[in-house]
């Protein structure tokens, strides 16, 4: 009963806040090309895994160009550390001021909608602040950061709502996403997403994925999933409304309230979302515990606060990881560095709802976060469409 009632009450939430978003003027553009994306690489990331005297940066670097066929222009190289965590002042110095100043170099400022960062760039801004729910924490996402290139370094202001959250809520396609065009506290200058895995084969192979995602649901032969796997024990959830939302949409949802876990499907998944270890699933249970066969193009999602924790290792992290759902066949997700709360987790419906409509990755992430400047972390092609 408590938590039907508590189910209620984020439903009427939930409709204050997603079902009647702010009116903003359509973009109304074609779908996004090559040279509409930046590349960023540390030139001081040497490691080479594989041994074929290739930087595993660089080798991503150019395997996704030539995928995407992107001009040699639109590659940027940035010399930072190459740990996954960096202070602000490393953030501002080597990474932030050198693509504001080579996007103005090129005349790519306005040219430009997506920034796609790649294995060996720094992954977390920590300035030795407590991790909390108030908006002044000082722990958020290097990716998170870039959205907002030339309006602030963050400081002082924390996170602040997303202008492109649930922008297109009837999803008309008529919402693709153009540089400094969605504006709440500053202008959305550009959506970061992040080519990134444990190995080089693992990002090269999700890359393969999404330039294959489109021609798969185009022959519309073989129905795919989203997984919706809610756990009895947690409270204001929206997995209830998602299920009902997509399947209103015409979608297939396999949803389980109970506390038994989904772990096979008869079909192809597109889309998995669950609490993960907080439904006491066991460490590694998206390698290990999750038998699913994932379609070109499949993405995920779960209510776990550093699902993005890292990308070197499985075992930087108890909680499910996008890396690990990468090496098990996926193509992309939405994760955390550091504790987003309940409110600042992305919204599965509008996730999946943006992306089987046509959306390309990028924006049907970013559509889905309410929060920007925070701790989220987009993995994948942003180009990467279903539809």
């Amino acid at each position: 009963m408590f938590r039907k009632i508590i189910l209620l009450v984020y439903a009427l939430m939930f409709i204050n806040i997603v079902g009647n978003p702010i009116a903003v003027e359509p973009t109304e553009i074609s779908p996004p090309e090559g040279r509409h994306v930046l590349i960023v690489y540390n030139s001081n990331a040497t490691r080479d895994d594989n041994g074929n005297k290739i930087p595993d940066s660089l080798e991503i670097v150019h395997y996704y160009q030539i995928a995407r066929r992107i001009p040699n222009k639109n590659l940027c190289a940035i010399r930072s550390s190459t740990k996954e965590v960096v202070t602000k002042e490393e953030y501002l110095r080597d990474i932030k001021t050198v693509i504001e100043a080579y996007l103005e170099r090129t005349a790519l400022r306005n040219q430009i909608r997506y920034l796609v960062v790649t294995k060996g760039v720094p992954l977390k801004i920590i300035d030795q602040m407590p991790n909390s729910c108030k908006s002044t924490t000082r722990r958020r996402s290097v990716d998170g950061a870039l959205c907002f290139l030339y309006q602030t370094d963050g400081n002082g202001v924390g996170r602040f709502p997303n202008p492109y959250f649930n922008v297109d809520p009837q999803y008309t396609l008529k919402h693709r996403f153009q540089s400094f065009h969605y504006a709440s506290k500053y202008p959305l200058s550009y959506l970061v997403t992040r080519l990134d895995g444990y190995t080089v084969d693992d990002v090269k192979s999700m890359i393969d994925r999404s330039l294959n995602a489109y021609q798969f649901r185009r022959q519309k032969v073989i129905p795919v999933w989203y997984i919706l796997d809610d756990h009895p024990t947690s409270i204001a959830d929206r997995m209830p409304i998602s299920h009902r939302v997509l399947t209103q949409r015409g979608e297939n949802v396999r949803y389980d309230g109970t506390a038994s876990y989904i772990t096979t499907n008869d079909g192809l998944v597109m889309g998995y979302t669950s609490y993960g270890v907080h439904a006491k699933m066991p460490d590694g249970y998206i390698t290990n515990t999750l038998k699913f066969q994932y379609a070109n193009g499949a993405l995920i999602m779960t209510y776990e606060s550093f699902n993005a924790f890292g990308f070197q290792s499985p075992d930087q992290h108890r909680h499910g990881q996008v890396a690990e759902f990468i090496h098990a066949g996926g193509t992309g997700g939405i994760g955390n560095v550091a504790e987003p709360c309940l409110s600042g987790i992305a919204h599965e419906y509008i996730l999946y709802a943006a992306y089987a409509a046509g959306y390309p990755l990028a924006d049907a992430c970013y559509m889905s976060l309410p929060f920007s400047n925070w701790t989220s972390v987009v993995v994948g092609d942003p180009l990467c469409r279903i539809r």
